[in-house]
């Protein structure tokens, strides 16, 4: 079959990327991160909300090479869940939204 995946893991487990950005936004983004808002408390589960929680997340967007697009965060690694509980959320705008964690699914 097709593969559906909306995003994937680089190979080596240390990045991954999306794969299917129109269905983040219609499909995941509502269903497990509805909650989350810009650093100006706008756009509830919009894609540039979850780009700006990404960052505050501390996640970077590999720029260049065969990697370029994808996300990593030396504490995010395939299979390391104990590593991920050690990620702090770090808004620069004091104001800012308060960190959100993905809601579990509901249904299904």
């Amino acid at each position: 079959g097709a593969n559906k995946s909306v995003l994937q893991w680089l190979p080596h487990g240390e990045a991954w990327k999306v794969v299917r950005w129109d269905a983040l936004r219609r499909e995941i983004l509502p269903r497990y991160f509805s909650d989350l808002r810009d650093e100006n408390g706008q756009g509830c589960g919009s894609i540039d909300a979850f780009l700006w929680h990404l960052t505050a997340w501390g996640f970077d967007e590999v720029k260049s090479g065969a990697e370029s697009g994808a996300y990593r965060h030396d504490l995010f690694i395939r299979g390391a869940l104990k590593l991920c509980s050690k990620m702090r959320f770090s808004a620069t705008e004091t104001n800012g939204p308060k960190a959100v964690s993905p809601a579990p699914p509901t249904g299904s």
